[in-house]
């Protein structure tokens, strides 16, 4: 079998702000997120990193949650004609956090570990009507290692910072069509659709969080945390099985590398938290501004294609892919309530925008608007805080009537003159669901 690799990671962009649910870590889950304020220790580190100047002695805390993204589409294709549903095969992603803390003096505490975005990757079938939009992200990965602070300033101010560095893969599986030109061929035509296999990494990524925590009164907390933004350069390979119409037989390409680079978006959030005898009530507020990912440039190194007939020879050069992402905007309300001195019942509510425009949702970048509800249960014994999280959005349903779409198809030889053909028409229903479950242990 023969094979080209060429300039085709546009098949496959970089997951963003709608791959994400609006926070993470089982203990934030539990509040609906609501946690910039109330927050204390390990558990809302990625939160404020303030948190943990409220833990005591040396701590290590480990949670898994498994999320999981239900979504289906159902396209219209170019020409108006309504294809057979497809659903998301990824049952849903194990995701980490791991954390130490310990104390340095009777002001300044350290705390060291690495968490994960709770996301959602789709698998679909590579030949299904989805598949120009997107077949498999299922094996790419994000992971952030963090080394922090916190400083006591006063009894009534707390403030905290973290130095990360995130670590990215870019493992997709997508359908580029080759279609010359529509004069020639359908531009859905099977015999041109080529197979595009990308294995991306992105090793060195470094940004900063910092945050505070500051008491007006003995029963009121204000929070603040900032995420500044990351920018994601890497490199990797492209691999593109050849079409199967007679005009790429004697095809060949060089050159089977390419470099990537974009910028992840900075994150604000604020709130207040009031506290009773048992219970506690946080209102926060997150802003995540996705505007600034304006384009991900995807940069070959020295890739041509040859002997494609009626062609010949080209060089593939940089492509800006372009984005019309949304800032991302969410108001969290959540708290929870002390039932016994060892457990404790927590739950939350938060409502999130979405990051993509109307036009530009498809199956590979879906950000609806989300109603996200968490609950759960803390146990506190000894040495030991177990905690269990249950959340879920509801189902949404989004459509892109016939004509509306504005997800390109990508062609690497398609003429200039001829006009775009857009692929995300249709129906699409998604939810989210999680389940999480974590354990802190005191060393001393």
């Amino acid at each position: 079998m023969k094979k080209f690799i060429v300039l085709l990671l546009v098949a496959t962009e970089a997951s963003a702000g709608g791959l994400q649910l609006p926070t993470r870590g089982v203990a934030s889950v539990m509040r609906g997120g609501a946690s910039v304020a109330g927050g204390e220790g390990l558990e809302f580190w990625s939160t404020n990193p303030a948190s943990i100047a409220f833990e005591t002695g040396t701590n290590l805390h480990v949670d898994f949650s498994f999320v999981s993204r239900p979504l289906s589409y159902e396209r219209v294709d170019s020409g108006g004609n309504a294809l057979p549903s497809v659903k998301d095969q990824n049952k849903g992603l194990p995701i980490p956090t791991l954390a130490a803390s310990w104390k340095f003096n009777s002001k300044i505490r350290f705390a060291a570990g690495l968490y994960a975005p709770y996301g959602g990757l789709p698998k679909f079938d590579i030949d299904g009507p989805q598949r120009y939009s997107m077949g498999d992200m299922s094996q790419t990965a994000a992971i952030a290692l963090g080394f922090g602070a916190s400083y006591k300033v006063s009894d009534k101010l707390y403030v905290g910072g973290m130095v990360q560095n995130f670590v990215y893969r870019l493992a997709a599986t997508s359908v580029v069509s080759s279609c010359p030109g529509q004069t020639f061929c359908a531009p859905e035509d099977p015999d041109f659709d080529a197979v595009v296999r990308a294995d991306i990494w992105s090793f060195l990524s470094p940004s900063l969080s910092v945050g505070a925590v500051y008491l007006p009164k003995d029963n009121m907390r204000v929070g603040l945390s900032l995420q500044a933004p990351a920018k994601v350069t890497g490199g990797g390979s492209i691999e593109v099985t050849l079409p199967s119409d007679n005009i790429f037989d004697s095809a060949e390409i060089n050159g089977n590398k390419a470099d990537l680079d974009f910028w992840y978006a900075p994150i604000a959030a604020a709130g207040i938290e009031i506290r009773g005898k048992k219970w506690r009530a946080e209102l926060s507020l997150q802003a995540e501004f996705w505007k600034m990912l304006d384009r991900i440039r995807i940069d070959p190194r020295d890739a041509t294609i040859e002997n494609v007939v009626g062609i010949g020879t080209y060089e593939l050069g940089a492509i800006d892919l372009d984005f019309s992402f949304n800032n991302v905007y969410s108001a969290r309300i959540g708290g929870q309530y002390s039932l016994s001195d060892t457990l404790t019942l927590s739950a939350g509510y938060a409502y999130e925008t979405g990051a993509s425009p109307d036009e530009n949702v498809s199956v590979k970048l879906i950000d609806l608007d989300k109603h996200f509800l968490g609950a759960g249960l803390r146990y506190q014994k000894g040495k030991y805080t177990w905690s269990l999280a249950l959340a879920a959005t509801p189902r949404t349903t989004h459509t892109i009537a016939p004509g509306n779409g504005r997800e390109a198809q990508v062609n690497p030889i398609r003429g200039a003159e001829d006009p775009p053909v857009f692929v995300n028409d249709g129906t699409y229903k998604q939810q989210w669901l999680l389940v999480g479950l974590g354990l802190k242990y005191k060393l001393k």
